[in-house]
C-alpha cells in the first residue's frame, strides 16, 4: 500500500471513529463546552470544513502547477497565488456563523468533505509530489507535506474534541483525577462512620488509611473526584467498573455506575448532578452495551438518585461478598433506560 494510500485510509478511519462518537450528542455538549481557543465542539468541526475546503484548491492546483508562492506571480514563471487562510481560521468560523450550525447537518458536511480529501489523496499523481509553494512566511511546502500534514492536522482537533468530550462538568461541579494529595482531604469524608457502610466500604481509620484506598480503588481511568466549582473542594467520588471489576455479574461490554458523597453534602442534589454527568460521559465515550447500578437495600435514598437519572428496577436482588459488610444485606439491582 502506498504512503497516499495509507493516509487515505487512515482519514477515512478518524471519520467512521468521529460519525459514531459524535451522533446525538446533546446540544448543550456540543455548543455549551469551549476549550483554551474559545471553541465549542461546532466549532472544531466547522475549522476542519474550512481546513479540507482550502486543502481541496491546495492539493489539486499543485498537481498542475510546478512552483507556486505568496507573491503575484510572474507571468513566464506560471506561479499560483494561495490565500493565507492560517491567519484568518477564527474569521471564518465566525463569517460561517458554525455555532448555529444544525449538528446533524454540520457533522454530515464535515464527513462528506473529508470523505473526499481521503478520494482526494488516492488519486494524487506521484510524480506531482515535490510540486511546491511559498507560504505567506516564506517557507517551501511541497505537495508530501501538505498532504501528511493535512492528516496530522485532522488528528489535532479531532483529539481536542474528545478532550472536550471527555472533560466532566456540571453547572456546579467539576470532576478530575483522584490524586495522592488528597488523602487528608479523603479522610475528612471517609472517616465518617455511616458513609462507607451505605456504599459498601469500610470507614477509614486515618490519612494513611485514605492514601491506601487512593492507590488501590480511586487512582484510576475509571474514577472521578467530585469538586465544588465555588470552593474547589472535593466531596465525593464517582466513576464506573467494567467487566471483571464488578459488583454484580454484567456482560462483558457493560458497565457498573457507583458514587459517594459525603454527608455534609447530602440532599442537595450533588449526586443526582453528578450521576447524570457521568451518564453523559460513559454513553457518548465509553459507549456500553448496558449500564448498571444496584444499592443496599437499606440505602433506599441511592435508588431514588438513580431512577432519577433513568435507571430501572429490574426485579431482581443480588448479595456480593466484594462488598463490606454485605451480609445479610441484598443489592437491588437497576438498568439504565433513558
Amino acid at each position: 500500500m502506498s504512503v497516499l494510500n495509507e493516509i487515505s485510509l487512515a482519514i477515512r478511519e478518524i471519520v467512521d471513529q468521529q460519525m459514531r462518537l459524535l451522533k446525538d450528542l446533546p446540544e448543550e455538549v456540543v455548543s455549551g463546552r469551549f476549550n483554551v481557543q474559545d471553541r465549542n465542539i461546532k466549532m472544531l468541526l466547522g475549522h476542519m470544513v474550512d481546513s479540507a475546503s482550502n486543502n481541496q484548491q491546495r492539493m489539486v492546483r499543485l498537481q498542475y502547477a510546478p512552483r507556486c508562492g505568496w507573491s503575484m506571480p510572474d507571468a513566464n514563471v506560471g506561479m499560483l497565488v494561495f490565500p493565507d487562510y492560517t491567519q484568518d481560521n477564527d474569521l471564518w468560523i465566525f463569517l460561517q456563523d458554525y455555532r448555529s450550525y444544525p449538528m446533524e447537518e454540520l457533522l454530515q458536511l464535515w464527513k462528506c468533505t473529508n470523505l473526499h480529501i481521503a478520494h482526494l489523496i488516492e488519486a494524487i499523481d506521484q510524480t506531482k509530489l515535490d510540486n511546491y509553494w511559498i507560504d505567506y512566511q516564506g517557507n517551501k511546502c511541497t505537495l508530501r507535506n501538505m498532504v501528511s500534514g493535512y492528516l496530522d492536522h485532522l488528528r489535532l482537533h479531532v483529539g481536542q474534541i474528545r478532550d472536550l468530550l471527555e472533560h466532566m462538568n456540571t453547572t456546579r461541579l467539576d470532576f478530575r483525577r483522584w490524586r495522592l494529595d488528597d488523602a487528608r482531604r479523603l479522610y475528612e469524608l471517609a472517616k465518617d462512620p455511616e458513609l462507607g457502610p451505605r456504599a459498601g466500604w469500610a470507614p477509614h481509620t486515618g490519612v494513611k488509611a485514605s492514601a491506601d484506598a487512593l492507590r488501590d480503588f480511586l487512582m484510576n481511568d475509571c474514577t472521578w473526584a467530585v469538586v465544588l466549582k465555588d470552593t474547589g473542594q472535593v466531596i465525593g467520588a464517582i466513576g464506573y467498573h467494567p467487566y471483571g471489576q464488578s459488583v454484580i455479574p454484567i456482560g462483558e461490554d457493560d458497565i457498573e455506575v457507583g458514587y459517594w458523597i459525603g454527608r455534609e453534602y447530602w440532599n442537595q442534589g450533588y449526586c443526582t448532578e453528578a450521576l447524570n454527568e457521568l451518564l453523559r460521559y460513559c454513553r457518548t465515550v465509553i459507549k456500553p452495551n448496558a449500564i448498571w447500578g444496584d444499592h443496599f437495600i437499606d440505602n433506599p435514598a441511592s435508588g431514588r438518585v438513580m431512577e432519577k437519572c433513568g435507571f430501572s428496577d429490574i426485579g431482581e436482588l443480588c448479595q456480593s461478598s466484594k462488598l463490606y459488610n454485605s451480609e445479610g444485606r441484598p443489592l437491588r439491582i437497576l438498568r439504565y433506560i433513558r
